[in-house]
């Protein structure tokens, strides 16, 4: 027929080109799923975050008696490498730019390049450098890979303890004695943070998948206190203010509702920065104790205010009832003073409590 063609050695042609095709893909595949697979693997699995189930607990917050929060959780990043993906040039390049980065001295950045090892030492295929890195820090970093100036890092996020009220002396948190604070595992340390540690890390209270498997994220228990922010912080100023003045070397006050008993204001001056408590453990370990719990006081002053109510309350005395204030009140051998050693004469009972007059609390504990 007029213009028809045998198509046959055509199809075989093709045929065979297709054969050459996928015999050059089949071997390719091969190669990569079982001469580079395990590889591959060990990549993939090394871009994976590192979880760790105790991580996955968000610890409860602590708030005051309005609700406002005194101490909460924050997410910060950890910074990791994985030096068994690097060259040599990466790994002196990256060790460079960290130590611009993180603020590392020649020593340390010294000591950071040789963690990272060498092509001849077979370098460690996970490596911490930084548990806990600032927003700036963080946002350098991904500036860093994005750019390439740094290699084969990874930042995994995890939770830390935030206490976001500024304390009312200069560079302290509001109520730190009083709240304690938390360490990297997650354990309270002093304070509330201390004694609720069942409460607010959930303890005892993981929830497992429809299968009964791992545990899934949670969040532990809030703890709110009896305190008033506000107040605690007018009370810590207050202090400051004293001990900047007397130049004591502590000064202490506990401000309560005197119909409920319930304690609105505590605190003690010096304090210390929670978000920073490495620093004071090694600087200032003694910072970590509460004195109003933790240390002995006359009771002289506070029993002077059971005196004057219990008068008060029983009408043996009024704020208005003239008293003689004396030098010195003798009880047999005993001798009571005033802490001035001097006698103020005739004064309203209101003005010996303002005051705070030994002798004449004396007399009216005698009557």
């Amino acid at each position: 027929m007029l213009g028809r063609t045998d198509s046959r050695l055509r199809l075989v042609a093709l045929l065979g080109v297709f054969a050459v095709i996928a015999s050059i893909l089949g071997v390719r595949l091969a190669y990569w799923q079982l001469g580079q697979g395990p590889e591959l693997r060990r990549i993939a699995d090394s871009q994976q975050p590192q979880t760790n189930t105790a991580d996955e607990v968000r610890r409860g917050d602590i708030t005051d008696r309005n609700g406002n929060i005194l101490a909460t959780t924050a997410y910060r990043d950890l910074l990791a490498a994985y030096p068994d993906l690097m060259t040599d040039v990466q790994r002196d390049k990256t060790a460079l730019g960290l130590a611009t980065i993180l603020g590392l001295n020649t020593q340390q950045a010294a000591a950071l390049r040789s963690s990272l090892g060498s092509d001849d030492s077979a370098p460690p295929k996970y490596l911490v450098i930084d548990k806990q890195l600032t927003e700036t820090q963080s946002d350098a970093i991904r500036s860093g890979m994005t750019s390439g100036d740094l290699a084969q890092l990874g930042l995994e996020p995890h939770p830390v303890r935030y206490y976001p009220s500024a304390g009312g002396s200069p560079g302290t948190t509001l109520a730190s004695q009083l709240l304690g604070f938390v360490t990297q595992d997650g354990q309270g340390r002093s304070g509330v943070e201390q004694a609720s540690q069942s409460v607010l890390s959930g303890a005892g209270s993981a929830t497992a998948d429809a299968g009964g498997n791992a545990p899934l994220p949670q969040t532990g228990g809030g703890v709110q206190l009896t305190i008033d922010a506000g107040l605690q912080l007018r009370l810590e100023k207050e202090l400051y203010t004293a001990w900047v003045a007397d130049r004591a070397p502590r000064v202490t006050g506990v401000v309560m509702d005197p119909y409920t008993g319930a304690i609105l204001a505590w605190g003690s001056v010096p304090g210390y920065d929670e978000n920073n408590y490495g620093t004071t453990a090694q600087d200032s370990p003694d910072m970590f104790t509460d004195p109003i719990v933790s240390e002995v006081y006359e009771p002289g002053s506070v029993m002077k205010m059971f005196t004057s109510a219990a008068a008060l309350d029983e009408g043996v005395v009024t704020l208005t009832t003239p008293v003689e204030d004396q030098k010195a009140l003798h009880f047999g051998a005993a001798i009571v003073q005033n802490f001035d050693k001097k006698s103020m004469g005739i004064i309203s009972f209101e003005d010996a409590i303002a005051h705070s007059r030994n002798v004449v609390a004396g007399k009216v504990a005698m009557m």
